[in-house]
């Protein structure tokens, strides 16, 4: 990094031990706002996932602060200005009544974990794909699970040794009806993952945004310009070809900016 541009994150305040080992240190403002808020994101959908998985032991996890009352670098997961943070959305996906979520074993397995927190019970068609994130690597499982109520159950593994773990792969579970949110795990380190070049083809719609990637995009976010502006999400993936459309409420969508992550590509 250029000694001019980069920006000073030392201190426990700034956050730059957590930053160094996750994203890699930020050039600039634009990237710390970013990378603050991609660990903050990854954080708190790890957390309760884990939480989540050990029913009915635990079952959820009640967050401190939910809004901060002046700016700050804090745990809050809506701004100042009620302004939602990338870990709002991810939250949100991670708490929805009937969530998906993997997880990895001491022993490299791979596991996808169903949980089910409604009275009647879950039973989920699932697509689970294992891919490569430059495509040249794609293949997809259909699996059922199924949860009874107030329970978390194993629906789906792979030893270590039948997947790919590593910077250039990631493993995804969706659901065609959308009745759990999308998830997908990643095997490295955010600064070490090889994402590949990507790229977004947006278009502006009566109150909403479509949204194509072409390549993988990590952490996709619309920029929320308006207080008072609100999204029907934010903050996610899209795979090679994925096209997602967003409810956009307060705000012109043509007026919008949508980015991916900005990390620089790592060299080999």
């Amino acid at each position: 990094m250029r000694g001019a541009r980069r920006l000073s994150v030392e201190g426990p305040d700034g956050g730059g031990e957590l930053l160094a080992v996750t994203t890699g240190l930020p050039e600039g403002l634009d990237q710390y706002i970013a990378f603050t808020q991609a660990v903050q994101a990854e954080g708190m959908a790890f957390g309760i996932e884990h939480y989540r998985r050990r029913q009915p032991h635990t079952a959820g996890a009640l967050m401190w602060p939910y809004n901060d009352v002046w700016p700050g670098f804090t745990w809050s997961i809506v701004d100042h200005d009620a302004i939602p943070k990338a870990a709002y959305y991810t939250a949100r996906r991670a708490s929805a009544p009937v969530a998906l979520s993997f997880r990895s074993t001491s022993a490299g397995d791979l596991e996808l974990w169903s949980a089910n927190n409604t009275r009647t019970p879950a039973r989920l068609d699932v697509d689970v794909e294992l891919g490569a994130f430059d495509g040249s690597d794609r293949t997809a499982h259909r699996v059922t699970a199924a949860a009874a109520p107030g329970e978390s159950a194993l629906v789906w593994s792979r030893t270590a040794g039948e997947y790919a773990a590593d910077a250039h792969h990631y493993a995804w579970a969706s659901v065609a009806d959308g009745t759990a949110p999308s998830v997908r795990k990643h095997f490295a380190e955010i600064k070490d993952l090889r994402f590949g070049p990507s790229s977004l083809d947006v278009t502006a719609e009566p109150h909403a945004l479509r949204i194509r990637a072409t390549g993988y995009a990590y952490m996709v976010r619309i920029e929320q310009p308006e207080v008072g502006m609100r999204l029907s999400d934010n903050a996610f993936d899209l795979r090679d070809g994925d096209e997602v459309v967003i409810q956009v409420a307060g705000a012109d969508p043509a007026s919008l900016k949508v980015l991916a992550f900005p990390l620089p590509q790592p060299t080999d």
